[in-house]
């Protein structure tokens, strides 16, 4: 497949098609003419027709002919083209990799074996974080093991889709934003948004991204449980504070029904000396009765007061707030408290 209206200068050799793909979007992005082969032995065909090549890079992990195999092969039958230059590219280079190439007697100039970072460093391969290369078009053009096991994406499958597809809606506007500035030359720091697994839900990754050379290295920390812990302690902390709150009201009426109670046994205490004083004047001790069945409900109603420090016990879920709680008794026990024994023992049944 030719993509290009003038005729190719590079060559690109590889068996994985999806390698193939993001060369040919680099060369092509730079107006680069290029041509693609998914073996060594339709790169030979097509080099011995009437086609010819200035460059041609090779993957040298390849089935049937690999890379330096078929960069042997180039050198006895292309002798004549002295200006082809030949790169071998890999990503698991060995020591038996460079002897190999070594024993081809390969110059600086007609052999480089380009180790991908990803591939050869242990740090890559065993980091918890998200690490990848970002281009200017916003894909991943390669990603760690971690995208698999944080998420859910397989390197194939984080380089297919931009980084767009895969964020929250929320989160997209504001990470585009982000991005440009990184287009721009200014890193990204603990930069957070959440990008979906392949499972469906989102978790949270906060990121750090230095541009260079047209690529932004971008780091990525799963933080989606640091996130979940701040956002419990938060509803925790309201809900102590909306229990603090119900449970100062709560002995605010408290402290109402306290007072209210101590002035009713005041007015029954009254009552009583009053209902001592008349003796049996049924019309008095009539209008006693009333009264003291009046203080009766208001007691009623000071034991209802406090309904807002119970509820404020049952919001706090670390235990019942110590709220005192007053009751009022009856109208005949409370004079009896308050009274001379002398002035309660000769006081006449009230009539209500």
């Amino acid at each position: 497949m030719t993509v290009a209206t003038s005729e190719p200068r590079v060559l690109l050799v590889d068996d994985e098609v999806r390698a193939l793909a993001l060369a040919e979007r680099a060369l092509v992005g730079g107006d680069i003419a290029c041509r693609l082969a998914h073996s060594a032995e339709e790169a030979l065909t097509w080099l011995r027709g009437s086609s010819q090549a200035d460059v041609v890079v090779s993957d040298i992990r390849m089935p049937v002919t690999d890379g330096i195999e078929f960069l042997s092969r180039l050198r006895d039958e292309f002798a004549a083209r002295r200006w082809l230059q030949i790169i071998l590219v890999t990503g698991h280079a060995t020591v038996d990799t460079a002897i190999a190439a070594i024993r081809l007697e390969a110059s600086e100039q007609r052999l480089k074996l380009v180790e991908r970072t990803q591939a050869s460093g242990r740090t890559w391969q065993v980091s918890p974080d998200l690490l990848g290369a970002l281009n200017s078009q916003g894909y991943f053009e390669t990603s760690n093991p971690a995208w698999q096991t944080v998420l859910g994406w397989s390197e194939g499958e984080v380089a297919s889709m931009s980084i767009f597809e895969l964020l929250h809606p929320d989160d997209v506007e504001r990470t585009r934003v982000g991005f440009n500035l990184t287009q721009q030359g200014h890193p990204a720091i603990r930069f957070p948004n959440r990008y979906r697994h392949k499972a469906g839900h989102y978790r949270w990754i906060s990121w750090v991204g230095v541009p260079e050379d047209g690529m932004v290295y971008c780091s990525g920390r799963d933080i989606t449980e640091e996130r979940e812990q701040a956002e419990a302690l938060s509803r925790a902390e309201d809900a102590l504070r909306q229990a603090q709150k119900m449970e100062a009201v709560g002995q605010l009426t408290g402290g109402i029904a306290h007072d209210f109670n101590n002035l009713l046994q005041v007015i029954s205490a009254n009552l009583d000396l009053v209902g001592q004083l008349v003796g049996d004047n049924e019309k008095v001790h009539d209008r006693i009765g009333k009264a003291l069945a009046a203080v009766q409900r208001g007691a009623g109603q000071a034991r209802r007061s406090e309904g807002p420090a119970a509820l404020a016990r049952s919001i706090t879920s670390s235990g019942r707030a110590a709220i005192s709680r007053h009751s009022v008794g009856c109208a005949s026990s409370s004079s009896r408290r308050t009274m001379p024994p002398e002035v309660g023992a000769r006081r006449p049944p009230a009539r209500l």
